[in-house]
């Protein structure tokens, strides 16, 4: 009964960063064929300026582009480091420390975590990432800002122990995780804000 009700809520942590985050992403980090490398040398004169932006970054300014880069960049370095925490299971004080230093809602995670390590749950293994595009992005002219995120990633690979036993989990299938990242001012990294699973991809 107990790891029959550990199951939902197991599945749904698997989908907060872990399914989020991936060491790579070719939907962004290749631009289609016929396209340059935003970091190749600078276009010849026949090469459009807009062959080396993706399609869903066109209507953005080149500093919002930065942005959205930044905050993707900066998410999936997080969910990694949250992927090694979820998969040792406890509440140490160097965790809290990280959710401090990269998140904007710290209380959120280390909640999470302090309820995991009670009901000796540990999260095994990260999902992978199918694409991440921008919901929404603003650069604030005093410095800072906030990007949105859809995440679409899948839970593959991912397994859920309690008490170093696996709880059953449903099929892994892509979904949706909308992550809000936050800029303060005068901080050089993007923090976490909020993370929420939505629908299938």
């Amino acid at each position: 009964m107990r790891r029959t009700a550990m199951a939902s809520l197991a599945a749904s942590a698997c989908l907060f960063s872990v399914t989020a985050c991936s060491t790579s992403e070719p939907t962004e980090a290749s631009p289609p064929a016929e396209s340059s490398s935003p970091t190749s040398a600078s276009p010849s004169p026949s090469t459009s300026p807009t062959e080396t932006v993706p399609a869903y970054l066109q209507a953005y300014s080149e500093e919002e582009r930065t942005a959205y880069r930044e905050a993707v960049g900066d998410y999936a370095a997080f969910s990694r480091r949250l992927a090694a925490i979820n998969e040792a299971g406890r509440a140490t004080p160097r965790a809290k420390a990280l959710f401090k230093e990269k998140t904007a809602a710290w209380q959120t995670y280390w909640a999470r975590l302090r309820t995991n390590e009670r009901r000796g749950i540990q999260i095994v293994g990260m999902g992978r990432t199918l694409h991440t595009r921008p919901a929404d992005v603003r650069v604030d002219p005093d410095g800072g800002g906030q990007v949105a995120l859809r995440v679409c990633g899948i839970a593959e690979g991912v397994k859920v122990l309690q008490d170093g036993e696996p709880v059953s989990q449903p099929s892994p299938k892509p979904t949706i995780v909308r992550v809000q990242m936050v800029n303060l001012p005068d901080e050089p990294d993007w923090r976490v804000l909020s993370e929420r699973v939505g629908a299938k991809c």
